[in-house]
């Protein structure tokens, strides 16, 4: 048997739990994606470059952070990652949220997601991953999962504090 839930359901599975202590505005910077390759038990990174054309705000986006929601403005994204969704929190410092949206997509065919991880540091700024989808097409046509890993950092707004 199959399960699944909507976004709505699984803000509602997660209401009762304590919300991450983080809120407020922030100014993030993505770092450079990763492929992640795995062989047997051996895991590596490739970085993957755009060259010169890429526009160099691509990687940066706003955060703001409520009790309840996450809303990512980054008009820019090569990722489709924009928009407002669920705290999920993980600790009292840290949350998940998730981002969905319609292609074209910079790592896949058709539609685009993400999962995004923020943890709080001692000086009140933000260190973040995002895992977004990705597929990579074979020589033969076909496609396969690509692990992909985007780092970043974010710094509280002056006026947010």
């Amino acid at each position: 048997m199959r399960f699944s839930i909507g976004c709505a359901a699984a803000a509602l599975l997660i209401s009762g739990q304590a919300q991450a202590a983080i809120k407020g505005g922030y100014d993030c910077t993505a770092d450079a994606p990763y492929a992640v390759n795995v062989d047997g038990d051996k895991v590596s990174g490739s970085k993957i470059e755009f060259g010169d054309g890429f526009p160099k705000d691509a990687w940066q986006f706003d955060l703001s952070v409520d009790a309840e929601n996450a809303k990512i403005n980054w008009p820019n994204s090569p990722i489709q990652v924009s928009g407002e969704g669920p705290i999920i929190p993980t600790s009292e410092q840290s949350f998940f949220t998730f981002s969905l949206s319609g292609g074209p997509c910079l790592f896949t065919e058709g539609n685009c997601g993400a999962m995004i991880d923020f943890v709080e540091q001692p000086d009140g700024g933000l260190l973040f991953s995002i895992r977004p989808s990705a597929i990579t097409r074979l020589p033969d046509d076909r496609r396969e999962p690509l692990p992909i890993l985007i780092n970043g950092s974010c710094s509280k707004e002056a006026d947010a504090e």
